[in-house]
């Protein structure tokens, strides 16, 4: 595919379609959040099927090989503040990750991920995340300047020598100490990506609570994952039965992120979520680094997360 407009970065998607035959309009639409006008373009000119270009209507069928060229333009644009600085030295780099930007890209969301606004941020295009935070999770973000720093430090999240603290504000209190037991998928439920906890002997997954202070109406909860999982903070803490403010995947009333999912209108549900994102923050990561032999520590004071949650102590 030709390039449309030099002015405008892009990106050329591969993607293998392993679903069940659905309209490729419908796809664009899901996938990649296109709509009027820029989906009519999209299908018009950056779109081939197995190497052709589909005609109106089309139905993408299991196994078809989709290109899509995907432009800075079809994403919207991140509004929100420079991606603060927390630490820096010739191997890492350290910034406070906002709310609603993912990590990698991913999706609808290539050019406004943090890896990609980083490297243009800091002109430093071997800059790599060395884990992960959920999209709607804010604070301590910690990145790679080079393959070493990445080959080292990642080892520590792997071997769980990376000590992590989070806050969180939940809908309940929630008991001090550990909660482990193995995340599976919630069977029964509408929503395909929730998961539950069952008890296990050989646990899979361990999260401990250190803190749990009342927040207004709510709770003010300090929490370590000790191991990775993904959601385990959400996860854990829904099984205790005090989920997390904000989050629709966990809330107790599944209709929530149904709603969401079909509407995407985040304010038609602020009356039972309260919150506009769920009330995450990784506050601290601490560790002997291994590139230095020093004790590391990192902490984000930034005013993003005590502007969410100070609110809600005079309701």
């Amino acid at each position: 595919m030709s390039p449309l407009n030099a002015a405008d970065p892009q990106k050329l998607f591969i993607y293998r379609f392993d679903h069940p035959a659905q309209e490729l309009s419908q796809f664009l639409q899901d996938r990649y959040q296109l709509k009027g006008d820029v989906l009519v373009e999209a299908l018009e000119r950056r779109i081939t099927v197995n190497g052709s270009r589909p005609a109106p209507g089309f139905e993408v069928q299991t196994g078809d090989q989709i290109e899509f060229l995907h432009l800075r333009s079809d994403e919207a644009a991140f509004e929100g503040t420079p991606l603060p600085l927390l630490y820096e030295d010739e191997d890492l780099l350290a910034i406070s990750k906002p709310a609603n930007l993912p990590v990698s890209p991913s999706g609808r969301y290539y050019f406004h991920s943090l890896a990609i606004l980083a490297r243009e941020r800091f002109d430093e295009p071997d800059l790599s995340p060395l884990h992960r935070l959920d999209l709607e999770t804010s604070g301590v973000l910690l990145f790679g300047r080079n393959r070493r720093a990445r080959s080292k430090v990642q080892q520590l999240f792997a071997k769980q020598d990376m000590d992590k603290t989070y806050e969180a504000i939940t809908l309940a209190p929630v008991a001090l100490g550990p909660i482990s037991g193995d995340m599976i998928p919630a069977e029964g439920s509408k929503i395909y990506s929730k998961q539950v906890l069952i008890p296990s002997r050989k646990p899979l997954s361990l999260s401990i609570v250190e803190a749990c202070e009342p927040w207004g109406p709510y709770f003010k909860v300090q929490i370590k994952p000790v191991t990775g999982k993904t959601n385990q903070l959400r996860v854990h803490l829904a099984a205790k039965g005090a989920p997390i403010l904000g989050d629709k995947k966990y809330h107790p009333d599944e209709s929530v992120y149904l709603e969401w999912f079909e509407n995407r209108n985040i304010q038609a549900l602020l009356d039972r979520l309260v919150l506009p994102r769920q009330a995450l923050h990784c506050a601290r990561l601490a560790f002997n680094n291994p590139l230095t032999g020093n004790y590391l520590e990192i902490n984000d004071h930034s005013p993003g997360w005590p502007a969410l949650i100070n609110p809600l102590k005079d309701l």
